[in-house]
């Protein structure tokens, strides 16, 4: 159901043709394509995001890639129940290894996350303003969605 833009050139005269998906899967490949719109959905998919992801972090900026971390264990069912608080469990040192920065550069992020209201602190825990910071990863990402 994609649509793709591919540029071919031919060194001698040629037949090209279209071999829609589901045939080149069930026909060529011996594969349902029940099964194989599952598996692309259960496990391509998820990788590809987390390649896509991992790929994004290599030229964002430190406190995007905090905002993205906090946003993902905002997601959780856990934390959704609590309104955005995330868990104790979830400390600067774990951040630091989630992005790939130093704990002082990702202290000083979420203190500019905070200053832009994208969370409050409640004691030793984070809350997350979802409103806040999923308009703003939306706007910043809204090609990935």
């Amino acid at each position: 159901g994609w649509r793709r833009v591919s540029h071919a050139s031919a060194v001698r005269d040629s037949r090209i043709g279209e071999i829609p998906a589901r045939f080149l899967v069930e026909k060529i490949c011996g594969l349902s394509w029940k099964n194989f719109s599952l598996l692309t959905e259960l496990t391509l998919k998820p990788l590809f995001l987390v390649s896509l992801r991992r790929a994004s972090f290599l030229i964002e900026d430190l406190p995007n890639r905090v905002a993205t971390v906090l946003w993902e264990y905002a997601s959780h069912p856990e934390a959704r129940r609590k309104g955005g608080l995330l868990p104790l469990s979830l400390t600067h040192e774990e951040i630091s290894g989630l992005v790939g920065a130093s704990r002082p550069r990702v202290s000083s992020a979420l203190k500019q996350l905070e200053q832009r209201g994208f969370f409050i602190r409640k004691g030793k825990q984070i809350m997350i303003q979802q409103a806040a910071l999923g308009a703003y990863l939306r706007r910043e990402y809204e090609i990935l969605l």
